[in-house]
């Protein structure tokens, strides 16, 4: 069986404001370590994100807003 580490849908802009989630700077730092000790032990790291744009991006600001 083959062993991964996959991170999903990290970017940076989900770490401004009004967005942020809670503790991110902790949140980040774990994210950064699981990826540092899969790369030492030679486990691939797969990343994927995906792009919006400025309208959606717009719209998902407002529903923050809102709520």
């Amino acid at each position: 069986m083959s062993t991964a580490l996959v991170v999903i849908d990290v970017q940076q802009g989900m770490f401004r404001d009004p967005l942020q989630p809670y503790r991110s700077d902790e949140m980040l730092a774990r994210i950064r370590d699981l990826q540092d000790r899969a790369r030492a032990e030679g486990v691939p790291v797969v990343t994927r994100s995906e792009e919006h744009t400025s309208e959606l991006q717009s719209r998902l600001h407002l529903v923050c807003r809102l709520l």
